[in-house]
């Protein structure tokens, strides 16, 4: 090693020690090891340069590095600035902790859970609000009088020969004559519970408070129906004569299989009859897909998937099979 390298390495030994602020001579031998060094070699060499006796780094910070042959008491004085040159600005430094396991001392992150894992997904009602109106507004309605004679008809009638007993009205389509709402709350229903109380708050204000009824019941209706508790509901009550009766249910097609209180065929066979009977339409708003309904639903009632695919050709398909054609 000649007398250059042998700079750079005590320069490199001097700025590791100092920077490490080394105390003890075995935590020195350590880091000159790592450095390559020996603490003899470099105990032999010094950390002088000849230009400048004293030591580059200052002395040792245990005070045996190198063998200093003046007076450890003599200091030499300070050398006095250069007038002409431009005294530089004091930066601030900011030091490192030295104990490195201070980051275990910080407090603890925010325990993981699902909401960190999976993103919360935006609410999509079943039926797209701008197209609600013309998919539920057209089933709920009925025909009633329009107060005009039905002219072609008249016309017909006197054309064959038949008697007019009684002069034939022009009808439209109106809800004037109420609605009866059914909530079904059983377990296939608690995942479209937002669902049906946007719907419920919707009907009330196109309808109108007078002319709604909202009962809520589990699995049928006619197990009993009520606004309160289950316990306080009461029996089914048929709605007045004509009114229409919309049902939000899964008419049974999801849970498990061995549910005993999934609710039978029959059952909703004799809600369909006692309502068809006084002139009542049965409407039906299902939250799956067709190929899991029971075919003989169709027969019995005016079934149509709520989900945001239904349009009101399907709407008007519905409308013109099955019970109501």
């Amino acid at each position: 090693m000649n007398d250059r390298d042998t700079q750079n390495w005590q320069g490199d030994a001097a700025r590791a020690l100092v920077r490490l602020k080394v105390t003890d001579p075995e935590t020195a031998e350590v880091v000159l090891r790592q450095l390559g060094l020996d603490l003899q070699d470099v105990a032999k060499i010094g950390l002088t340069t000849d230009d400048d006796p004293d030591p580059i780094m200052g002395d040792p910070p245990w005070g045996g590095l190198q063998e200093d042959k003046r007076d450890s008491n003599v200091r030499r004085p300070p050398r006095e600035p250069d007038k002409d040159l431009p005294l530089l600005t004091p930066v601030q430094t900011r030091t490192h902790p030295q104990d490195v396991r201070a980051w275990g001392l910080s407090e603890p992150l925010e325990p993981t859970t699902v909401e960190h894992i999976h993103a919360v997904l935006p609410y999509e009602p079943l039926f797209d609000p701008m197209t609600a109106r013309q998919l539920v507004v057209p089933p709920l309605s009925a025909d009633i009088p329009s107060g005009e004679i039905d002219v072609a008809k008249l016309i017909e009638r006197i054309c064959r020969g038949r008697p007019v007993s009684e002069m034939p009205w022009l009808s439209r389509r109106s809800l004037s004559r109420g609605v009866q709402l059914l909530v079904d709350c059983s377990e296939a229903m608690q995942p479209f519970a937002r669902d049906q109380e946007e719907v419920t708050q919707w009907l009330h204000d196109v309808v109108g408070e007078s002319l709604i009824e909202t009962l809520r019941f589990r699995d049928v209706p006619t197990r009993g129906a009520g606004t309160g508790r289950i316990r306080d509901w009461n029996p089914y009550v048929l709605p007045p004569p004509g009114r229409t009766v919309l049902v939000l249910t899964s008419l049974g097609v999801w849970g498990p299989s061995r549910n005993i209180e999934r609710a039978f065929v029959d059952e909703w066979a004799a809600l369909a009859a006692g309502l068809k009977q006084q002139g009542s339409r049965l409407v039906v708003f299902v939250p799956y897909p067709a190929d899991r309904w029971d075919p003989v639903w169709e027969d019995l009632m005016v079934v149509i998937r709520w989900d945001r695919m239904t349009t009101a050709s399907h709407v008007g398909a519905a409308l013109t099979s099955g019970a109501d054609r």
